[in-house]
Order: C-alpha cells, then structure tokens, then sequence
C-alpha cells in the first residue's frame, strides 16, 4: 500500500499531488505499469513521477514498485480466493509467488531470534536421537528435516502412522530432542507423544504459529511462523510449507557447520553407499 505522510501532502505541488492521488486510488495499475506507461495515465510526464518518489521515499520508481509489492501480497496472502486469484495471469503468476515466498521467509526471520535457532542447534548437536512428530504436511516437513540430518550422521525416528508416533514417545530418554510439528499446534496426534516424551525427559522443539497454543506450551525451545487469522487461506499449506522449510534449512546449515568438518567425505560416504546398494 503507497502512502503519504498528510503534512507532506499538503506542502506537495499540484503535479505531485496528482501523482499521490494516483498512486493511492490505483494501486494495481501502478504496479502492472511501466513508468512511461503511468505518465500517460496519470497525464504528467516520466521524469516528474521520478522526482516524486524519489522526494517522498528517498528510492527509484522501481524500486518503490518493489516496496509497494511486498505491502499488497501481504495484505492479500491470508485470504485463500485472493490467493488463488493470482493465477489469473499466468505471465505475472511465477513472480508474484516468489514475491510471496520472500514475505513468508522475511516472517519467520521477523517472529524468531538468532537465540532460537542457536538453541535448536544446541539441542540437536548433543541428540543422542531425534525424534519426529507430524502428520499431513507437518509429515513433509518432518521429513525433510529427518533425511537431512541422517545424511550427517544423527540417528533419527519418524514413522507417518501417528499410531506408532505415540508408540516411539514411549522409546524417549533424557538425551533425545523431539522436534514436534503442527501449525495449529492443537493436534491431538501430536500433543500426545509429546506430552509423554516430556515425561520421558527428552527435550522438545516446537514448529507451531506464533499464537499461543498447547504445543507451545509444551516446547523447551518454539520455532514460529506467523498466525493468518485465515483457516480458509491454507488451502495446500501453501506459505506455512516455505516458512517451515527455510526453518528446516536454517538448522540444517546451522548444524553442518559444527558436525561436518569435511563435507566431501560425507558425500563420497553416502554415493558409497547408493553405489554398492546399485551392485
């Protein structure tokens, strides 16, 4: 959304002030436009529209373009229709998603602290064995995250079948990290095994929303992503994917940096392997 500072408005030049009344009411023709394109509907000429944004953000018209992009998708990205109305234009789709993915990832750095992360880490270093809670797409996430880390040499249990989930809390000691994962962070099939795994003495990461929620409640550590207010908007877990797997990398490259201390070796280990299972 483009806005203008009122007492700044009222010192503006008629010229500019019709620029600002343009850039506020159309929104969506500002940023489909091109700026000779915009000086033609506006009626001023390109170079006058340069000096206005330049006076009112200090930036270029692109790179106001850019700013003016982000505020929209984020106004619109917790609502499911508008979410999908953005297939409309196939040609703008692949850029307005990854507009949206760079919002989503900006959220998580936002609503997490470095001390989080180093926290997580920490945990995960010291893990004798990590265990795994998720179902639906918090599963794809586990997964993710399990596969990377069994590449560098932690022991890790995950199973799909939330039946044998509960089953593996009851396997937990003091020296295993569970990293729990529920965007509502209400699922019964997730709050179980965790629970007992408290009981057990084992630790507890937590990928849940940044509301306040029973898994939270349960975390040693809480990873966040942002609360939509929109049940609706997760059609296809669409941005709560991307913001948990920036996460998943964070750690991941995080946790190299301690344990792997030559990664060419861990590659040549694991193509040994895939080799001979070839054979």
């Amino acid at each position: 959304m483009f806005n203008v500072n009122p007492l700044l408005y009222s010192r503006l030049s008629n010229s500019d002030k019709k620029i600002a009344d343009f850039f506020i009411e159309h929104e969506e023709e500002v940023l489909k436009s091109s700026i000779h394109e915009l000086a033609q509907l506006i009626g001023v000429s390109s170079s006058s529209i340069s000096r206005f944004v330049r006076k009112i953000n200090g930036s270029s018209f692109s790179q106001t373009k850019v700013e003016m992009a982000k505020s929209h998708m984020q106004d619109i990205y917790t609502k499911s229709s508008e979410v999908i109305s953005l297939a409309d234009d196939l040609e703008a789709l692949p850029g307005k998603l990854l507009t949206q993915i760079n919002i989503a990832c900006e959220d998580v750095v936002r609503l997490n602290s470095q001390k989080s992360f180093e926290a997580t880490i920490d945990l995960l270093e010291k893990a004798e064995v990590v265990y795994f809670f998720g179902v639906g797409t918090s599963g794809l996430i586990a997964v993710d995250l399990q596969q990377k880390l069994i590449k560098i040499g932690k022991k890790c249990i995950y199973h799909y079948d939330s039946n044998f989930g509960v089953l593996n809390a009851t396997t937990t000691t003091p020296n295993d990290v569970v990293i729990a994962i529920s965007y509502t962070g209400k699922t019964r099939e997730i709050l179980l095994p965790v629970r007992r795994s408290k009981e057990n003495g084992a630790k507890v990461v937590t990928f849940t929303n940044s509301n306040a929620n029973p898994l939270s409640k349960l975390g040693d550590v809480n990873l966040f992503v942002p609360d939509r207010d929109h049940p609706e908007s997760r059609i296809a877990a669409l941005f709560s994917r991307y913001e948990q797997l920036y996460m998943v990398d964070i750690l991941f490259l995080g946790l190299c940096k301690r344990l792997v201390k030559s990664p060419e070796r861990v590659i040549d280990n694991y193509h040994s392997l895939l080799k001979q299972m070839k054979e």
